[in-house]
């Protein structure tokens, strides 16, 4: 197996271990048991690997889903393109608060989202499709202003505490300066004592400055890790194996988005973005101020989505349609001299 996947590249810098290991136990957890044997369906055996060894293009999924199979003796065929998930349905799964476990030893890891921009607009973009919660108490940010820098660490560190006590979701975004903090939390090195009902308390070491204490962490507990694609050569492998990790980029949002439109509103809204890069183009690359190839228009688009249309695929309602509708039409009449009646 060891020997497949290395034709991938990145698989031994970028995976570890753990990643063998949570995909093993994920792998127990959607088998059934009939007389002593182990039964799997191919759909969850690729729903596990997309879980435990993602985080890469979705050519590079497919190569390492082919790998596994030619290990285990699976025929691959044309199909299997067709059981990978879209990567916006693979992290919506992932982070759906049903999905965690209370039992300790089949808990999933904490997740970690690789963002494709500079201006984190993934992270903002989830949050817009209802995928994450994006709530000012959810949130935890780190500026890097000098003049404020250990005042916020210490907000951040206390606030992520207070999630872990009272069982919310944490997302934390540039803490590369606190990552050790957390370094039993992210890794689940939780001490269980049984509470005075019986009921199992999890405690995880979180340091604060030099000092480590022991903290309170709910089982419902979920934390999710935002990092830049531009970053991750700097990311060590053993801060990498602690979690389950997800690349998304904006054109994976768009064309999620695409899915919950009529046909052909669909490609009219495709065309007037591909409209759109063409007059770009004409302003050169320092034309527009602030402007990103690749990202900066298709940022713009997504935006332009009906609310939580990413997340509900197939089941937008009409007004959703109608307001994308006029949405289009504004932004065609503010960016050309086209009138549209």
């Amino acid at each position: 197996l060891i020997h497949h996947i290395n034709l991938c590249a990145s698989f031994s810098t970028f995976f570890g271990l753990r990643d063998f290991i949570y995909l093993l136990k994920a792998i127990r957890l959607e088998s059934e048991w009939t007389f002593g044997r182990m039964t799997l369906s191919i759909q969850a055996l690729v729903s596990c690997i997309e879980r435990n060894f993602n985080g890469v293009s979705r050519c590079d999924l497919h190569r390492i889903v082919c790998c596994f199979f030619e290990s285990v003796g699976i025929e691959v065929t044309s199909k299997l393109a067709m059981l990978l998930r879209h990567p916006m349905d693979v992290i919506a799964d992932a982070v759906s608060t049903s999905k965690i476990s209370t039992d300790i030893a089949n808990r999933p890891r904490f997740k970690l989202i690789i963002d494709c921009t500079e201006d984190d607009s993934i992270l903002r973009l989830l949050g817009t499709a209802n995928i994450i919660d994006l709530k000012r108490k959810a949130l935890f940010k780190l500026s890097h202003r000098p003049e404020q820098a250990e005042m916020e660490k210490l907000r951040l560190i206390s606030g992520v505490k207070f999630a872990a006590l009272q069982g919310n979701l944490a997302i934390l975004s540039q803490i590369d300066s606190v990552q050790e903090s957390f370094y039993d939390l992210f890794n689940q090195h939780f001490r269980v004592v049984s509470g005075r009902d019986g009921t199992p308390l999890l405690y995880a070491n979180i340091a604060v400055g030099g000092i480590s204490r022991r903290c309170l962490v709910k089982p419902d507990f979920e934390c999710i890790v935002h990092v830049r694609q531009s970053k991750m050569t700097e990311m060590p492998a053993p801060f990498l194996n602690r979690f389950e990790k997800f690349s998304i980029t904006i054109h994976d949002v768009l064309e999620y988005g695409h899915k919950s439109m009529g046909r052909e509103l669909a490609s009219g809204f495709e065309r007037a973005r591909l409209r759109t890069i063409e007059l770009a183009s004409l302003f050169g690359r320092d034309g527009i101020f602030g402007y990103v190839a690749d990202h900066t228009i298709d940022s713009i688009f997504a935006d332009m989505l009906p609310k939580g249309t990413t997340h509900l695929a197939g089941r937008s309602t009409d007004s959703e349609v109608t307001s994308l509708t006029f949405a289009v039409i504004k932004f065609v009449q503010e960016t050309t001299s086209l009138i549209i009646s």
